[in-house]
This record gives structure tokens, C-alpha cells and sequence, in this order.
């Protein structure tokens, strides 16, 4: 199936992009640019108690807020005086079909969606690289998990879409010489950024997260300075433990769909957004830019 994705991203044409001339930026540092749950295909209307528009979304609205990050993104790279970007993609890039519900609600079939969210995210990404050199790495998610003849969530754990998301990726990407793909999308992985730790996960087995950096430290007998994870639709920051280069800090990213209807039932919810981090050599975390997406639903 791999070879097959490859063969048939290669006979697209090139992405073309025209390069710029790059600003001075400091190679001691690097923008950690986290984006998680975009449930790219599906389509839904958040209504509150006075049938005001709480949330709404679609494939056009995330495109819409994708291209508001990507100018958010780049005025934050003006503004730190940074050119290198480690992409961070957190899981649950499509819906899925993980209950019969999610059916009316999506616009294509699951592989259409994956094809489609795929070659927009590598023509989102060779925009970045304009910018910045770009680093790109994906965990697998929930949703994106395949559950052929009936089985259950973890039966095919290792069948999941976002590694053909990832795939795309590198091969449409190929000719841009600033930007990297990781091709391996996993559970957990494992990445270095200025000489920090970052274990990246979507996060959805974890029931206790105050300890799951320390679990993973014992687990993996391995330093890990930030845990950075998906799932809940909203942000959050927990200290867990300590390292000899600081604190072990568990990162929740908000998400690009933000709230749905099942999120609306259980009493919880966030705002659509992504989180990126300052991170500096011999220092850790400079500062975080919350980023706030989801203008399109504004006034109902």
C-alpha cells in the first residue's frame, strides 16, 4: 500500500513554490508548532441555548482557519526572529467512521478524506517552508484507525490512516529542500528539538495525565522534558516531575475543528486553536503563543 501512495503522489506534478529571500534567524532556536483533532471531511453546526452558532465547521472552514494560522505562524517567525519549524501533528486529522453517527456527517468517504487532507496539508506545509525550514512528524489517532470486519478499536492497532497521510506527505515534498517528513507515523515518537525531549501522542489511553510523563520516563528510560498530546479538544498544562534540564511539562493542544456535538453532550468543550512554543538551546521554553482560530463563526 506504501508503494502504491508513493507512485501515484510522484506522477502529480510538482508543488511549486517561489522562493524568498530568508531573514537572519537564530539557530539556537526553534518554533515548535503543535496541531491536533482537525477531523478534516466532517461537517456539523454547534447551536447554544439561544440557537446562537457556538461552533461550526466544514472542510472549507478549516481551510479558512489553516490559512489564518499560517499568518499567525509567520508573524510569530518575524516576531522571534526564527527560521526553523517542528511540526507537530497530534493525531485525529480525519473523522472517521468509528460510530454510525459520524456517517451523516461527512461530506466524503474516509479514504477521499485522507487523500484530500493529505495533499492540502503538503501544499500548507511548502507554504510554511517559504518562511522557514519545516520538520514534520505525526502520531496516529483514534479516528483515523481502521476497523475492518467489525472489530474494535486496538485489533488493528497498526492499521491506521495517518501513516498514508504521512506517506503523502514526504513524497509530495520531496523536491522542497527545506522541508523534512518523518514518514513514520506511531503511537508515541520521540522528538528532539534544541536538545529537549519531546514525546509526541495522541494520548487517548492515558486516564491519569499528571503521570504520564513520569510513566514514560520509567517506561522508555528516557528524559522527557515535554509531553505533548491531543484527544480532548482543548488546551492544558500540568507539571509531572523533573529533569535535569527543568520540569517535565504535559502539553494538551486545543484543536482546529474545536467543539462537536459528542464534546457538547459530555459538558466540555474549547475553542478552536493549535499552541506554539519558543524552544531555546541550554534554556527549554521561552514563552507560548496560545493561537485562537475560529473567527468565521463569530456573531452566529
Amino acid at each position: 500500500m506504501r508503494d502504491e501512495v508513493v507512485r501515484a503522489a510522484k506522477s502529480l506534478p510538482d508543488i511549486q513554490i517561489v522562493p524568498q529571500t530568508r531573514r537572519g534567524g537564530q539557530k539556537e532556536r526553534s518554533l515548535v508548532l503543535c496541531v491536533a483533532d482537525c477531523h478534516y471531511g466532517a461537517e456539523w453546526t454547534i447551536r447554544g441555548l439561544r440557537e446562537e452558532v457556538l461552533n461550526a465547521y466544514s472542510p472549507e472552514i478549516f481551510e479558512a482557519r489553516m490559512a489564518d494560522l499560517l499568518g499567525q505562524v509567520r508573524a510569530i517567525l518575524d516576531r522571534e526572529q526564527l527560521n526553523h519549524v517542528t511540526l507537530l501533528l497530534c493525531g485525529d486529522a480525519l473523522d472517521g467512521m468509528l460510530r454510525s453517527s459520524q456517517l451523516m456527517r461527512l461530506r466524503w468517504g474516509v479514504v477521499e478524506s485522507c487523500m484530500r487532507y493529505a495533499e492540502y496539508m503538503a501544499r500548507w506545509v511548502s507554504a510554511l517552508s517559504l518562511y522557514a525550514d519545516v520538520d514534520v512528524y505525526g502520531v496516529d489517532g483514534n479516528h483515523s484507525e481502521i476497523r475492518p470486519l467489525g472489530s474494535r478499536r486496538g485489533e488493528f492497532e497498526n492499521e491506521n490512516l495517518e501513516k498514508i497521510i504521512l506517506w503523502h506527505m514526504a513524497a509530495r515534498l520531496r523536491n522542497i529542500s527545506a522541508v523534512r517528513v518523518d514518514e513514520q507515523a506511531a503511537k508515541r515518537k520521540l522528538v528532539k528539538v534544541q536538545g529537549y525531549s519531546i514525546l509526541l501522542s495522541h494520548d487517548t489511553e492515558t486516564r491519569a495525565l499528571e503521570e504520564a510523563a513520569k510513566q514514560a520516563m520509567l517506561l522508555y528510560n528516557e528524559r522527557i522534558d515535554f509531553m505533548i498530546c491531543g484527544h480532548k479538544h482543548r488546551e492544558r498544562e500540568l507539571i509531572s516531575g523533573y529533569t535535569d534540564s527543568g520540569n517535565a511539562v504535559i502539553l494538551r493542544v486545543p484543536s482546529i475543528c474545536g467543539m462537536d456535538d459528542y464534546a457538547q453532550r459530555l459538558g466540555y468543550g474549547g475553542q478552536p486553536g493549535a499552541l506554539a512554543l519558543v524552544i531555546e538551546a541550554g534554556y527549554g521554553r521561552r514563552c507560548s503563543y496560545p493561537i485562537c482560530l475560529g473567527g468565521e463563526t463569530d456573531g452566529g
